[in-house]
């Protein structure tokens, strides 16, 4: 469901009309309507604001919102919004990590990814002799499936126990590549990978609407099953 957009959802027109935050909770405003049959214009009827709980830990996490009518119940998550994938200053998304050695390759956005080599370049302090900066620079050589292949060379610089990154960016296929770590006891790398944001596409969520019809009655029969087991522990009580 994109924003703004009419979809229908049962006997309901829903639009996706505004988000908003607050206390680590994303909100989806969805309102729904009715078409009269007089007028055919559309009516609101009602509207609901599932949300999404932010956490460091948990992640998102989907909170319902129901709509409550004498005969059903209509209940709705999100499941996913696409405002999970920020995008980046520069125009990028759908941010990947991967651990990646000298000779390996990693598959991303159907792109195969291989490290073929590194070269290290340092500069010493004629004073010291003491390294005052180091650069790591990442070939890598990157295949599609037609077996086409671009070339990618990221830097890490660490100087005066700074970190510097130096951006691969091939504008053809909308990728950008970052050697974004080095651990010095894996000696592996890890190198993060985004994509292009498409400017013209617009925020979307995937929603789940369930109606429960007759769901009163379950209710109606639970109340009346307590009332008559109340009432038969009383009359026991009473006979004794």
């Amino acid at each position: 469901m994109e924003i703004e957009d009419t979809t229908r959802i049962g006997g309901y027109m829903a639009i996706w009309d505004r988000r908003f935050e607050e206390d680590n909770k994303d909100y989806y405003n969805v309102s729904y309507y009715k078409q009269d049959k007089a007028s055919g214009n559309l009516d609101k009827r009602f509207e609901l604001q599932p949300f999404l709980q932010m956490s460091d830990n948990m992640g998102p996490t989907p909170n319902p919102s129901t709509k409550h009518f004498w005969d059903r119940d209509i209940y709705t998550h999100v499941q996913y919004s696409s405002f999970l994938e920020p995008v980046t200053p520069d125009g990028y998304e759908a941010e990947v990590e991967k651990e990646i050695d000298r000779g390996d390759t990693v598959l991303y956005q159907q792109h195969f990814v291989i490290l073929d080599s590194l070269s290290v370049s340092a500069n010493v302090s004629e004073e010291t002799g003491e390294y005052t900066s180091v650069k790591v620079t990442a070939l890598l050589r990157i295949v599609n499936v037609l077996g086409e292949e671009f070339i990618a060379e990221p830097t890490f610089t660490l100087e005066d126990n700074s970190v510097y990154h130096e951006d691969a960016i091939l504008e053809k296929q909308g990728f950008k590549f970052r050697l974004s770590d080095i651990d010095p006891q894996t000696r592996k790398f890890k190198l993060t990978a985004w994509t292009k944001a498409d400017p013209n596409e617009k925020p979307f969520i995937v929603m789940k609407a369930i109606v429960f019809p007759l769901i009163n009655l379950l209710w109606l029969g639970s109340i009346l099953m307590a009332i008559g087991s109340g009432l038969a522990v009383w009359q026991r009580v009473k006979n004794r």
